[in-house]
């Protein structure tokens, strides 16, 4: 979908979902409208970091805890709860560890620099919710339910087409622009060493920002095209995620050809028994 709203190619019947981990870059806006985000004195890469669905690497953990020292804070204040690095399972659960202690890090951050509560901004009500909720309404033109996601804060309900709506104005947007910049130019902190949206953005050179979600949500744009796009495997598995997305962005012709030979790996997944003997593949149907 582009900026003005104009469908560039869709499969019907797409449904409302809540987004997950998708609206983490929205979730970010206010971070940067509240000049919260430039207070703490750190670059760009604490940014991307506040987007992420990290796997817990030594740079991501070390990154939270910075952010958290600038604002006077502590793991402890983390509401997002513990657990192993997704790099590392034989580590220990911590909340650092959390794949979203970036985004809880910065919402801490815009509390404290906007005088709100921290001990209760995963409420809903919250107002740091409320400017999020906003944000989002406003890029996806649309209204949002809301439910309670894996790490305690709001997860939004809306169209997948809102989804994409959304993506496609986001780098339109002064802060939304910075964040994209953010996560272009820090791929790795925004998932991990050879994970989907880092590699995605890596071998794109960050043209292309992709951000996924739990229960098979993806999403992200084209910021110099001005267009976004979103994707929900319906029975929420995310193995059919990497082949979808690649061939979604190679039908739209936003993959060159040596972009999509580096990204073959994550389109044509294989599938192994107990054995390990090579029974089939995972490929698109569309």
């Amino acid at each position: 979908m582009n900026a003005e709203g104009s469908v560039l190619y869709e499969i019907p019947g797409a449904p409302s979902i809540f987004v997950r981990s998708t609206a983490k870059p929205f979730q970010a806006l206010p971070l940067v409208r509240t000049g919260a985000f430039d207070s703490l004195g750190l670059d760009d890469s604490h940014l991307a970091l506040c987007c992420a669905s990290h796997v817990g690497e030594a740079v991501h953990q070390e990154g939270v805890s910075r952010i958290l020292e600038q604002v006077g804070l502590t793991p402890h204040h983390l509401r997002c709860g513990a657990h192993r690095p997704l790099a590392d399972s034989a580590a220990p659960a911590t909340s650092l560890a959390n794949n979203c202690s970036g985004k809880h890090a910065g919402m801490l951050t815009t509390c404290v620099h906007s005088g709100w509560d921290v001990a209760t901004y995963t409420d809903p009500t919250h107002p740091l919710q409320n400017e999020i909720a906003r944000g989002i309404e406003q890029l996806g033109e649309t209204r949002l339910a809301c439910a309670t996601d894996g790490c305690s804060v709001p997860t939004w309900y809306m169209p997948v087409a809102s989804l994409a709506l959304a993506y496609a104005r986001l780098s339109g947007d002064p802060a939304g622009s910075r964040i994209v910049s953010a996560m272009s130019t820090h791929p790795a902190m925004v998932s991990g060493t050879g994970r989907r949206d880092t590699r995605l953005m890596q071998v794109t050179g960050g043209r292309v920002i992709s951000k996924g979600g739990a229960e098979g949500v993806a999403a992200g744009c084209v910021p110099e095209l001005g267009i976004g796009f979103a994707v929900k495997i319906a029975d929420g598995s995310s193995r059919a995620v990497g082949p979808v997305l690649v061939t979604l962005l190679r039908r739209l012709g936003l993959l060159h050809d040596h972009e999509y030979e580096e990204l073959l790996p994550l389109s044509r997944l294989t599938v192994t028994n107990h054995a390990g003997l090579e029974v089939g593949e995972i490929v698109p149907a569309f």
